[in-house]
Parts: C-alpha cells; structure tokens; sequence
C-alpha cells in the first residue's frame, strides 16, 4: 500500500561503487560519520562530565539523557512541520551548528559561573533541538538521494544507498571507540581533567567537519 517495490541489476560491489559515486551521498555520508564520531564521544563521556568536571552524583547522567531524549520528542511533529517549508538542508546544517554551540560548552564545564545542576540542565536544554533533527532527518535524506539517484540512472537501490548510510555510522561509532579511551591518558579525574575536556573539543571539531562537508549536498 505505501511502496512501490523496484529491483537492481547491479552486482553488490558494483552498487557499492555507484552509490559512493554519488556526490550528494559522499558529502552525506562523510558529514554522517562526523555525527557519529562526536555523538558517540559525548555519549561515552557524560559520565565523565557529570562525576569529574561538574563533580555531581552519576545518576544525574541518566536523568540528563532521559531528559534530553524526552523532551527531543515534542519537536518531531514541528520539525516535520518546517522540512516541508524550509527544506532539510537547512534544518540539518542549524542542527550542526546547534551541537557545535552546545559541545563547545563542555569544555568549560565546571567553570561557568552556574551551579553544577544548572550547567547540565542548560547542554540538556541547548541540545534537544539538535537532537531531535538529527534523529528525524538523515534517513529522510537518504531516501532523497537513492529516489533522486533512481529516478536519474533507472535503477534503483535504496537499500544498499541505507546499508552504506549504516556502515558509515558503525564506522564513527568503532573510531570513537577507539579514540575516546586515548584522550583520557591527558587526564580523567578531578583536579586532571584535561582529557574529558579534550573529548568534548574533539567532538566540536567532528561537527565543524561535519556541516562543512554538509554544506555541500544539493538538496
């Protein structure tokens, strides 16, 4: 009732190969893995913001993302809302800029003249827009691309333009995996904090990356 199923021809490798042939896709995909880099440094670190830099109990870690989470959901139907009027492109590159803004503030947790509580409350709030446009839109915009890319060469792979999308996001997701940890050599206690504040730097400079490659996809 709600698809219209199509068929490709192409060999796996050879769908692969078009589908990052794709120049809307390639500056999709490589501002998607800056996403997931810093998204996945900051997911790994709350703990560390919370217990070391803003020195609070860690249960408040799961509360700031409940939170977070929760309150992203009330602006799904005004975000779909203002794709239809403004367009993705623009909505994803101020939620780029949005994380920017918010990540950078991690670097001065603990020092910002607002009490532990009100600090984290203040990225919570700051982050929830982002949130919410980057969980609603990137797959929209992927299906953009492979509609957009079928339409143009007659064959249509959706699915594989989606598998590459995910493989992109395993890829961010294993690299801070195995950058995050290094950082805390610079520091990852009270009184040596360097390193947690370094994640959230590197985070920043994931998402500058990020909405510069973006800036470049066509809507």
């Amino acid at each position: 009732k709600y698809c219209l199923p199509q068929r490709s021809n192409q060999p796996p490798f050879q769908a692969i190969k078009s589908v990052f042939a794709n120049a809307n896709f390639r500056a999709f995909a490589i501002s998607d893995l800056m996403y997931w880099l810093s998204l996945t440094f900051i997911q790994m670190g709350i703990g560390y913001y919370v217990s070391v830099l803003l020195e609070l109990d860690p249960k408040h870690s799961t509360t700031f993302l409940t939170g977070m989470l929760g309150l992203s959901f009330l602006f799904y139907y005004p975000i779909n809302v203002a794709a239809r009027k403004f367009g993705k492109r623009p909505l994803l590159l101020f939620a780029f800029l949005g994380f920017i803004g918010t990540f950078s503030l991690i670097f001065f947790l603990g020092k910002i003249p607002l009490s532990p509580v009100y600090q984290l409350t203040l990225i919570g709030l700051l982050a929830v827009i982002p949130t919410a446009l980057f969980s609603i839109l990137p797959n929209a915009i992927v299906a953009d691309i492979a509609n957009a890319d079928g339409e143009k060469t007659g064959d249509y792979k959706a699915g594989m333009f989606f598998a590459a999308r995910n493989f992109m996001m395993k890829l961010g997701i294993s690299l801070a995996n195995l950058i995050f940890p290094t950082l805390l050599l610079f520091g990852k206690g009270v009184g040596n904090d360097f390193g947690i504040r370094l994640t959230g730097a590197l985070a920043v400079l994931f998402c500058i990356i990020g909405w510069w490659f973006f800036r470049q996809y066509q809507e």
